[in-house]
This record gives C-alpha cells, structure tokens and sequence, in this order.
C-alpha cells in the first residue's frame, strides 16, 4: 500500500497547484483575440499566452498553439516570443513525458534571454531545467539551476521568488527520497512567506512539509500539516491548494486502512478538480481511486475509475498517466486471473514505454556499431564526391573542346590524348576508393563475426548442459550475427546447478554488448561471490548493472539491463527454485500448461521502485517439462495475414509436441518459426530452452 501512495504523491511533484477558476474565462478571450485582426508581435504573444492557459488542461493542444507561435515569431524576427514558445513547448512536452525534447527546448531558448538582458526570464527557466532534473532523478544538476535563480532573484530584489525557489529546492529533494533535508527548505520559504504575508503560499510549503512527513512515516504530522494547508487554502480561497489537501489527507486515512473515509476525500477532491477543468489532477485522482478499489477487491469499481481515467489520457495527451493506467489495470486483472486482458494492458504499457524511452542510452551502448557505420557512409560520400567532380570537369572540357574544334584541331588531339591519359588515372583512384571502402566493410563484418565467435563461447557449452540437465535443447536465432538474448549455466560450489535465460536490452552490436556485461557480472556473483540464490543473484546483477552503467560522474542515466529467468536446480532435494524478471517459466505436468508470473521489473534501472526480486519454489517430478523463453519467437510477425505469433499459439504448440523427444521438440520449433515468418524480416533475437527432469 505504501509504495502504491508513494508513486501517487510523486505525481505530485509535477501536476499543477495553482488557481484555475478563471482558465477557462481567459482561454475564451484569447482565442477571440486570435479571431481578430492583430499584428504579428501581438499574435505570437496571444498563441503563448493561450499555450499556457492550456498546459495544465492538455498539454497536447498547448503545445499546438505554441508550435504555431515559435513558427509565425521566428517568422518575424521575433526573438523573445520565439524564446517564450520554446519555453512553453519545454514544458508541454515534460507534461506529455517527452524529457529529451523537453531539454532540448530550454538549451535553445536560453541564449535568446541572455542576450537580451532578460534576467526574470532567464532566472525562470533555470527553474524549468530544475522541474526537468526533478523528473529525471538527477537532483545535481536541478540544484545548480535552482541556485543560479535564487541569485539573480537576490539581485533583483525579488523576496517572493526567493520563497518560490526554496520550495523548488524542497520538491527536488523531495523527489530524491532526502525527506529530511527537503523540510529546511520548505521552512526557508514559510519564513519569507511570513513576512510578506502571503497566507496562499505559506499553505502550499505546508502542503509540502505533510508529504515529507507521510513518507517519513509520521502520519499524524502528515494530517497535521495537510489540515493546516486546507484551512490556509479555503480562508484563501484556493481551491486547487485545498483540493490537493483533501486529497493527501485521503492517502493518509488509505494507508490506515480507513477507507471510507478515504474514498469521500477522493470523491470531494475530484469535484473540486472538475470544477477547475484540472483534467491531470482529475486523471491522478481517479488512478488513485482505482488502486483502493483494486486493494479492497472492487473490482468492477476500480475498472470504472481507471477506464475514466484512461479516457481523459488520450484526450489530454498525457502519456505517462495513459502508461501508468496500463500497468493497474493490467495488474489487477492478472491478479484477478484473467490473464488476457492482463497481457493486453501489458502489452500496451511496453508499447507506450518504449516510445517513452531516451535514444540516449542505446547510443551508449552502439557507439562502436555507430563509428563503423560512419566510417563507411564517410568513405562512400568521399567516393562519390570525387567521381562527380571528374564528371563536371570532364564534361567542362569536352563543351570547350567543341567550341575551338575546328580551328584548333591538332590542340584538341593533344588535349584529349591527355584527357584520355588524365580519365585512366582518375577511374584508377576511384577503383582504390572503392576497394578502399569494401575493404573497410570487410574488416567491419569480420570484426563483428569475430565478436560472435566471442560471444558464442561464452555461452553455457553443450557438454556442461548434457552433464547436468537430463534431457533438454536449446532453439538459438539471433536476430543479426551477434544477439542481445543469451544462456548462461554454471555448476555451483554447493552441487546445485544454474540455468539463466536471458534477453538484453537491444539486439545486434548493443544487445551483444549487453550480454557480455551480463555473463560478466554472473560469473562474478556465483564463482567469486559464492551465491546460489536465483534472487540474490539478480539483486547483486541488477546493482553490478547499474554501476557499471552509470558512473558517479555521468550526466544521464541508462535504463538498460535484461529481462530473464533464472532457475537452480537442486537434484538431491528433487526441488527448482527459480525468479523471473519480466519473462515467465512454464511448466507442463501431465499434460497441463502452468505459467509461473514473473516480477514486472527488468534486470537494470527503470522509472519505478526498485523491489528485491521474488524467490519461486517447486518441487520436480519425473516426466515434468520446462521452457524457459525470451519475447522473440513470440513476437514474430508471419502468417497469412502477417500477425504476431504471440504467447497464446507457443503454449498451445508446446502442449502438443511436448511428449516428444527433446531434439525433435528443437526442430519442430524452429520449422514452425521459419514457416510463420515466410520471406518476412525476423523482427528480435529468439532463445527457447526445453528442458525434460
């Protein structure tokens, strides 16, 4: 329940806490502006003033009408409305979780401020950079930002922005779990607050010190500093300050258990969300309604109160919200065994997480893959390049020579025997260029199939499997001459056995890349470390990943790792103990298929709380049947109508060939892969390893 709330106060740190009762007034008045006639300046102007009147609201549109006003301004030569768009699309788009666009606006609108000594401007997106570091975890570099503000506010005299970035500093240690460290500066900013007599803002840092509190785990100074907040707000008449107070309070009497004092808090919230047309507040709410529902086994409730959200998601185009909906409902119908619909939700949030991802870190990891490619494309620019060239200047002469032909005869002969002389050596060099680059692709190819040779013998070897699995096989694709998806195996100090299957991030050079850091963190783990256990194990792998992956000193994180299953096999207790990160073990016993769930976090840093992945047990029977897969066979894309493969048609495949002997399980798998693909491209690596006890 705890991590639940936790995830629903984090939205907090980026939704809106600001008065909307008069949006929607404004919103009309500018867009009758628009409808009339307005000079340029004034037009751009009025597009970012209506941009972010409807930031809050769908930031989908906002960022319309500033795209639009960056467009007519840039147009124009209109420098600072250019700079004010940018400012605004940064923002539309950290709302719509699209952080590297986000951060690529407020580099290009900076300068602009600068260089026209707009210091309010430029203090205030110094504190757009910080938002953006809250919401990428890197509270480092959001502090520079903050602190640079804070001095040109000092400079400017500015007391109530002075207060504003201290709560900002707050929030973005907040974000970074140092609750502790996060109150001083509420607290800096009520001081201020206090002598300026702004009671509105004193209620929001009271907002503020209650979340750190609740995740402190003082829950009575949480509801202390939540009911002062909403006092504050409704003396002040704050309605969105006195909504998000309600609603925390309702987080409060939910972790306690009080849950029908919880839902009339969240019912009350909501209507004071709806009132304001705080769509992205209203989205949160109805999540958080969705989870108690779900926690107290009201299913259809919760279903309702997700789908309301999902619905104000896609119209408002907050993607990270639609994401989170996925995984709820997902979760709750899994746990509620309808494993269709589970898998559909899943499906949809992987979907919508990859199209969430930075490029960043797979460039990491490709770099080497990248310099080939360039080496090549550099080397056939230069080759073609040169050959137009000849071509121009041949075609020069030959026109010159046509003009003085008939006078200069004799000159023209000499002149082409050496143009002819000329032409030879010149095909001569663009024959070495071309050599040049074939050899270059050459060595690059080798390069790479030396690589698999590496990476092959750095697979578990057949004769350690034979010796220690009785009867199994391995249907091995990579997608390219390297794989992302490998098998590791390794006969432990104890007598046990270890099996891994696993999937990396990427395929090709980057996933083989991946790989190798895997087999080497495992080897190290189980042979130097001496641990056995499967979850452990994929503890200290996911530590050793991360680290490997994001030195102290880097400026941006990566979210790569691995989906896998790894199983020990203990032959003297007849027992397997197993944990899965993202991918599932089947298990077929008498003829009936039994999937064992998988924890929904990969090997690697990703965007949720890191939780210590779950030990499975079971006790092996003679005749039991075991696979172990990565998501590419499924994945597939074939058959007549060119779909999917999908999960569904693998089990039922697997329950009909499974009583046959191990190696004619392997190539029946891989004629029925080859038949569903046809002349189509395979679209990931395949791993599916078959093992009979």
């Amino acid at each position: 329940m705890k991590k639940t709330v936790f995830f629903f106060l984090l939205c907090l740190l980026v939704l809106p806490v600001c008065s909307l009762r008069a949006q929607q007034g404004k919103k009309d008045s500018l867009v009758s502006r628009l409808k009339g006639k307005l000079a340029d300046t004034a037009r751009v102007n009025c597009l970012n003033a209506l941009s972010r009147a409807l930031l809050k609201e769908n930031p989908a549109d906002a960022l319309n009408y500033t795209t639009a006003a960056y467009a007519l301004a840039q147009k124009t030569g209109y420098e600072e409305g250019k700079a004010d768009a940018g400012v605004n699309k940064s923002e539309a788009l950290r709302l719509m979780a699209s952080y590297e666009q986000s951060l690529a606006e407020l580099q290009e609108a900076q300068p602009i401020f600068e260089s026209l000594g707009l210091a309010e401007k430029v203090a205030n997106i110094n504190i757009q950079y910080a938002k953006l570091y809250t919401e990428l975890r890197n509270p480092q570099k959001g502090r520079e930002h903050l602190d640079k503000a804070m001095e040109i506010y000092r400079k400017l005299g500015r007391k109530k922005d002075e207060a504003r970035v201290y709560d900002e500093i707050g929030r973005l240690y907040w974000g970074a779990k140092e609750y502790e460290k996060s109150l001083g500066f509420y607290r800096d900013a009520i001081r201020i607050k206090q002598e300026l007599k702004d009671g509105r803002g004193i209620a929001f840092s009271y907002e503020w010190i209650g979340n750190d509190y609740f995740y402190l785990g003082n829950y009575d100074s949480a509801m202390k500093y939540y009911s002062v907040a909403e006092d504050l707000a409704r003396k002040h008449k704050d309605k969105s300050i006195e909504a998000f107070s309600i609603q925390n309070i309702g987080f409060v009497q939910m972790n306690s258990a009080r849950f029908d004092e919880a839902e009339k808090r969240f019912l009350q919230s909501l209507a004071i969300f709806e009132e304001l047309d705080d769509f992205a507040n209203v989205i949160f709410t109805h999540q958080a309604m969705g989870s108690m529902y779900a926690e107290l086994k009201q299913y259809e409730k919760a279903v309702e109160a997700w789908e309301n959200a999902l619905r104000l998601s896609y119209e408002t185009g907050l993607r990270s919200q639609t994401m989170q909906t996925y995984s709820y409902l997902s979760q709750m119908y899994s746990g509620s065994g309808d494993y269709k619909k589970a898998y559909d939700f899943q499906d949809r949030y992987h979907k919508l997480k990859d199209s969430l991802l930075s490029d960043e870190s797979q460039r990491k990891i490709a770099d080497a893959g990248a310099r080939y490619e360039a080496g090549i494309k550099e080397a056939e620019s230069k080759a073609e390049l040169e050959k137009r060239n000849i071509e121009d200047r041949r075609q020069e002469n030959i026109t010159w020579a046509a003009v003085i032909g008939l006078v200069l005869v004799t000159i023209f002969a000499v002149f082409m025997f050496n143009r002819f002389r000329i032409t030879r050596r010149q095909k001569r060099i663009i024959e070495e260029q071309r050599g040049l680059v074939e050899t270059k692709n050459k060595s690059i190819t080798d390069s790479i199939y030396y690589a698999r040779r590496i990476q092959r013998a750095l697979l578990a070897s057949e004769k350690l499997l034979k010796k220690n699995l009785h009867e199994h096989f391995v249907l091995y694709k990579p997608k390219d001459i390297v794989s992302g998806d490998f098998y590791w195996a390794c006969a432990a100090h104890d007598g046990s056995f270890l099996l891994l299957c696993g999937d990396c991030t990427g395929h090709g050079v980057p996933g083989a890349f991946m790989s190798l850091l895997n087999i080497s963190l495992l080897n190290e783990i189980t042979v130097e470390r001496l641990l056995t256990s499967p979850g452990i194990i994929l503890n200290a792998q996911r530590e050793g990943i991360i680290k490997a992956l994001n030195p102290e000193e880097a400026e941006e994180q990566s979210h790569d790792g691995m989906d896998c299953v790894i199983c020990r096999f203990d032959y003297k207790k007849s027992e397997l103990t197993f944990s899965c990160a993202n991918n599932p073990l089947w298990l077929i016993r008498n003829g009936e298929l039994q999937e064992f769930t998988a924890d929904k976090q990969p090997v690697g840093l990703h965007r949720g709380t890191a939780v210590p992945f779950s030990l499975q047990q079971l006790a092996l029977q003679k005749g039991d049947c075991l696979y172990l897969l990565t998501d590419g066979y499924a994945d597939q894309f074939g058959g007549p109508k060119g779909k999917k493969f999908k999960y569904k048609m693998l089990k039922k495949t697997l329950l009909e060939i499974h009583r046959k002997p191990m190696n004619e399980q392997q190539a029946l798998l891989d004629e029925i892969f080859e038949n569903w693909k046809g002349n189509l491209e395979q679209v990931d690596d395949v791993l599916v390893i078959g093992i009979r006890i």
